[in-house]
């Protein structure tokens, strides 16, 4: 059996498609400050974030390789 592609899971995810919900009225931020990194599988890795804002958070998210954040 073939996986889904990032897309696919991320939009399963946040549907609660098949799999739990893990939208932004199911995960909640603490205000801030934390790291948030990923690329441990390497530089090709798609990761999805949970936090307040990219901008508020220590993270190596990459929206120019399609990564998404969702703002909680």
């Amino acid at each position: 059996m073939m996986a889904d592609d990032y897309p696919t899971r991320v939009a399963n995810l946040l549907s609660g498609t098949g799999v739990p919900l893990l939208d932004a009225s199911m995960v909640f931020n603490n205000g801030g400050g934390n790291v948030l990194t990923g690329h441990h599988g390497g530089a090709g890795e798609k990761n999805l974030y949970y936090g307040l804002a990219p901008a508020s958070e220590t993270t190596d998210y990459d929206p120019l390789i399609g990564e998404q954040f969702i703002n909680c």
